[in-house]
This record gives structure tokens, C-alpha cells and sequence, in this order.
């Protein structure tokens, strides 16, 4: 359980620093902060369920798969996002519906 708590601490750190004011404009470390958030939560939770259930090991592993497989798709999903954007600059951002709206009436 000490393990648990001491990694989650770090992973808790790790996502605390990539969230913080001079790590917000690089594209890529709002996703991974998550990532890290995430592992944080789950590292403290797969710890105190095998201290309580000392055969739920399997299960915590599944989950924790499951978990980090989401949380992986969520960081491709960015990246991929931030490489469209990258790749054709001349393009304009797609425009939320309020800001159609806007447009709109003052057309």
C-alpha cells in the first residue's frame, strides 16, 4: 500500500506540473495531464482494493487496462487533432454553433 500511495503522489505531481500556467500552450500536455490524473486515481484505488480483496488482483489489472486504453485513445485523439491543425494552417477552425448564430444575424 505504500507503493501505491508514494506512485500515486508522483503521478498526482506529474499531472499538477503539466497543468500548470507555462505547460497550458504546448498542444499535447492537456490530454497527457489527464492521463496522469487518471493513473494517479487508479493507483490509489488498485491499492486499497488488494489490501481489502487480496484475490481481486486480476480484476484490478483488467481494469486498470481498460482504463489506460481510454485514456490512451483520448491522447491520439489530440494528437491527431493537433496534427490536422498543423498539417493545413490556411484552413479556419470550425466555429462553434454560437458564433454561427452570431454571424449570422449580423450578416
Amino acid at each position: 500500500m505504500f507503493v501505491a500511495v508514494i506512485s500515486s503522489l508522483f503521478f498526482l505531481a506529474v499531472a499538477c506540473l503539466l497543468r500548470s500556467e507555462p505547460m497550458r500552450n504546448l498542444p499535447l500536455l492537456q490530454p497527457i495531464s489527464f492521463y496522469f490524473f487518471a493513473e494517479a486515481a487508479w493507483t490509489l484505488l488498485s491499492g486499497i482494493l488488494l489490501l481489502c480483496w487480496p484475490d481481486a488482483a486480476q480484476w484490478a489489472s483488467f481494469g486498470h487496462y481498460a482504463l489506460m486504453a481510454i485514456a490512451a485513445g483520448y491522447v491520439f485523439y489530440c494528437g491527431c487533432s493537433v496534427y490536422q491543425a498543423h498539417k493545413n494552417p490556411d484552413e479556419p477552425a470550425e466555429t462553434t454553433g454560437k458564433e454561427k448564430a452570431n454571424s449570422a444575424t449580423n450578416d
